[in-house]
């Protein structure tokens, strides 16, 4: 059973991120949702604005998706995209689907890495992005470099809430 660990340092063994973030028995930072998906904070990574998308049922990949599911996805996808340059002013992102990992957590999901000036000292280029990674998992587990990560998930929230209605 595969174990994860929070932002706030709490392990825990699951079976499926995604169905114990459905059952909320993980306790992550929703950022917003529709039928099929859920935008929240990535779990175990500590920067802020690093956001994943997934599906809320066991599904692989797009290739998988009904028509309504992938126009619900891309237009969530485009949603939450320009809520980080407006909100957070992130010029850069990689947004990146990873499907071999989604064969050990079983829900379709893709990351929505920001860049920022303090992770360029790991590349420009996708190979930055694990280094960084474990970078902010290792060093940014500060009291105040998680209460930003938590005020800029609510920023996002109360952002994409309002474009809702």
């Amino acid at each position: 059973m595969p174990e994860i660990k929070s932002l706030y340092g709490i392990k825990k063994k699951i079976k499926c991120i995604g169905c114990s973030l459905q059952k909320g028995k993980i306790n992550t930072l929703n950022i917003t949702e529709t039928k099929n998906f859920n935008v929240s904070q990535d779990y175990e990574t500590p920067i802020p604005g690093f956001l994943i998308i997934s599906s809320k049922k066991h599904v692989r990949g797009i290739e998988n998706f009904s028509k309504k599911e992938r126009e619900e996805f891309i237009e969530l996808l485009y949603n939450v995209r320009v809520a980080l340059t407006r909100v957070l002013k992130i010029k850069n992102i990689d947004i990146i689907n990873e499907e071999i990992s989604i064969e050990r957590w079983s829900h379709f999901h893709v990351w929505l890495f920001p860049r920022y000036k303090w992770t360029e000292k790991f590349g420009e280029s996708i190979d930055c992005v694990i280094p960084s990674m474990k970078f902010s998992q290792k060093s940014m587990r500060t009291e105040k470099n998680l209460k930003e990560v938590k005020n800029t998930a609510e920023k996002l929230r109360r952002y994409l809430l309002q474009k809702q209605q």
